[in-house]
């Protein structure tokens, strides 16, 4: 099932943690099909290949994924950025329960995150409030914390 509607929704957000919940962490091929997108390989290193796409909705998508037997420190991470509609903080903590701070801004650019976290079994769930927009969720970050490979 992709995601389709037309605004950004805690729908969505639902959809994106059972997906990664039930493949222990973000993975490619089931990324693309929830997202009804095809990402496309813009950047490889020895340890990760990075790909991206852009949904019918507008929404950026970057995934990196480890490439196996590179001895990759860090697992998965997807990001989804250009997020519509407004999704508040407090949507997010009435929904999710407990948020940690994982990230603040220096105050040296209107174009810094306020990061809040949840935790999952395979790593973590960022929900990212732009400073232009503070109150409005603008990104997501899926990150696992170990390779699978």
């Amino acid at each position: 099932m992709a995601i389709g509607a037309p605004a950004f929704t805690t729908e969505n957000i639902d959809w994106l943690i059972a997906e990664a919940d039930r493949t222990n962490g973000p993975e490619l091929k089931s990324i693309e099909e929830l997202l009804g997108i095809r990402l496309h390989e813009v950047n490889r290193s020895r340890s990760f290949v990075t790909s991206r796409g852009r949904t019918k909705q507008g929404y950026m998508i970057e995934m990196r994924t480890d490439i196996p037997g590179s001895h990759a420190t860090a697992g998965a991470l997807l990001l989804v950025d250009g997020l519509d509609g407004c999704i508040r903080v407090n949507d997010i903590r009435a929904k999710y329960g407990k948020l940690r701070l994982k990230q603040s801004p220096s105050g040296h650019s209107l174009d810094q995150f306020v990061g809040w976290t949840i935790d999952r079994p395979w790593g973590e769930v960022t929900f990212g409030f732009n400073e232009r927009i503070s109150d409005c969720l603008s990104r997501l970050a899926f990150s696992a914390a170990n390779p699978k490979s």
